[in-house]
């Protein structure tokens, strides 16, 4: 089968959507199919071995001159493009016109395409795919989305954005989506339309340590906090008077909100690392701190890397309730009987993503 993937990033970037794309396009390369995978790529890594050794041929998008980021985290930015984008846009919808050239020329190219799998966010992707897709020569197109966009619980957007939506969601033959609590976030027209797809990941990658209690309770977050949705303020006070001995380590993109209470000598606040480094580091923690989302419609898809390290989990929320801190003081004391618990874990074994992304297209 011809498959060609669409997204803003893939590795070595660490977004769950540039996940999505690397891991699926490698897996569909080693099952044999011929996959093109597309993302704006950075100047540095090197991607002839992934195509030399299992056939995935990695092509860049183009460059992005309105500020969309590179999978290396390098954006190009014109002065007079930042203006229009501070007084006529919100996440990234006006830097998101750029891919509608990059994607008219990649579908161009491509010709004749068995399956289409487009990823968002940013859902420009699906919008430049809408508006330049040849429907005569795409077989099946499957826009993938992270996160819902116009009834996102979370961001809200301009009505003038409602006609994209509707577009995409019109034009595609499948959306996908992660959860099944997100379907409420898409205009019920399509419901039959949407399947849901778990992130997936190569569990025949992992290898984990054993694990050994801590002298001290050792806590590990992992992933990207927001102010007021998933905020860590009210924990992070806690933590700084609590009084008990820990170590709290963090891994994210949203170091400001953890530094924003300082507690020196038991918390360290470092970026994101790759996944084959973070798994052996949640393995060896004592337990894993959720924060969850105020809305069921997203879910983050590091659950699913503290599911696979095997450590307990502690769900909290950003007011850290006294219930919650309760369970955590019952944590730090080793009694885990109320750890989160994730099931069906063969679900993201992303032999079974890949394939039930496959079969859409068969039917």
């Amino acid at each position: 089968m011809k498959i060609v993937i669409i997204g803003q990033w893939v590795y070595p970037e660490q977004k769950p959507r540039s996940q999505r794309a690397w891991q699926l396009g490698l897996r569909l390369a080693k099952e044999g199919h011929d996959v093109t995978l597309y993302a704006l790529l950075g100047s540095t890594y090197d991607y002839s071995t992934v195509e030399r050794e299992y056939g995935l041929k990695v092509r860049n998008l183009g460059v992005s001159w309105n500020g969309l980021t590179d999978s290396e985290g390098h954006r190009k930015k014109h002065l007079v493009s930042g203006v229009i984008k501070n007084l006529l846009d919100e996440y990234d919808v006006f830097p998101g016109r750029d891919f509608y050239p990059m994607v008219r020329k990649a579908l161009k190219k491509e010709g004749e395409i068995d399956l289409l799998v487009s990823i968002a966010s940013p859902h420009a992707i699906h919008w430049a795919v809408a508006r330049c897709i040849d429907r005569s020569k795409v077989k099946t197109w499957i826009a993938d989305s992270g996160d819902p966009f116009m009834l996102n619980p979370f961001m809200k957007h301009h009505s003038c954005l409602e006609k994209q939506e509707r577009l995409w969601c019109g034009k595609c033959d499948y959306i996908t989506i992660p959860i099944e609590e997100a379907r409420e976030s898409y205009y019920p027209e399509y419901a039959g339309k949407i399947r849901v797809i778990p992130q997936g990941f190569d569990f025949q990658e992992i290898t984990l340590p054993p694990y050994v209690k801590n002298d001290i309770p050792v806590f590990i977050f992992s992933g990207r906090a927001y102010e007021n949705l998933r905020d860590p303020g009210s924990f992070l006070r806690y933590l700084s008077k609590c009084g008990r001995d820990y170590s709290f380590v963090v891994y994210t993109n949203s170091p400001e909100l953890f530094n924003s209470v300082p507690i020196p000598g038991k918390m360290s606040v470092n970026g994101y690392i790759p996944r084959k480094e973070l798994l052996p580091k949640l393995a060896r923690a004592d337990f894993l701190i959720n924060i969850t989302n105020p809305s069921t419609v997203q879910s983050p898809s590091k659950l699913i890397d503290y599911a696979l390290s095997g450590r307990p989990v502690l769900d909290i929320s950003s007011s850290f309730t006294d219930e919650e801190r309760n369970r955590f003081e019952r944590f730090l004391d080793g009694d885990y009987s109320m750890a989160h618990r994730i099931e069906n874990l063969d679900r993201y074994d992303i032999r079974n993503v890949a394939e039930a992304f496959v079969s859409l297209a068969r039917r």
